[in-house]
């Protein structure tokens, strides 16, 4: 499932020259550089490198989950690799096991519901299995306004 809503999204903006003009693009280019350390700008990379040919960063599920949310909703995706308790006993109980936390960002107008739902839909297939999902709103300056109050701020995110 998920190699083909990747393919999916990146058929969508193989060869268009109209995505700079994309809601989402808009909105979060508008979001003062560096707030979210460059996650700010992934809907412009990723969608750009999709519009320009070149297949976005999925050497691993995470990566490629990443790129299906911003390809398909515009929201902005990180991921970060962590390593989960072992609660099993037996030959491979030694071996870690692999997760990674994903973080989604939506700003009001962004489509949030969709970005969830594709993940929902990886979750529903078995393709990833959701340990833990939380929410949480935070304002997020656009550039140009000042960001002292906002500087220990989080994304919403949700385990996986």
């Amino acid at each position: 499932m998920t190699g083909l809503l990747l393919d999916r999204g990146r058929r969508r903006w193989s060869g268009r020259r109209d995505c700079v003009h994309f809601p989402p693009l808009q909105r979060w280019c508008a979001v003062e550089p560096g707030y979210l350390d460059g996650t700010e700008m992934l809907p412009a990379d990723i969608i750009g490198a999709a519009a320009a040919g070149r297949i976005p960063d999925t050497r691993d599920l995470a990566q490629a989950l990443r790129a299906i949310v911003v390809l398909h909703s515009g929201c902005p995706a990180r991921v970060q690799p962590t390593a989960l308790p072992n609660d099993r006993s037996g030959a491979l109980s030694a071996s870690p096991r692999r997760g990674f936390l994903l973080s989604i960002y939506g700003l009001d107008e962004d489509d949030i519901e969709l970005a969830e739902g594709l993940v929902e839909a990886c979750v529903s297939v078995g393709a990833l299995a959701e340990l833990e999902r939380f929410s949480r709103w935070l304002p997020v300056p656009l550039a140009g306004q000042r960001t002292a109050r906002f500087d220990r701020m989080r994304p919403s995110a949700a385990a996986a």
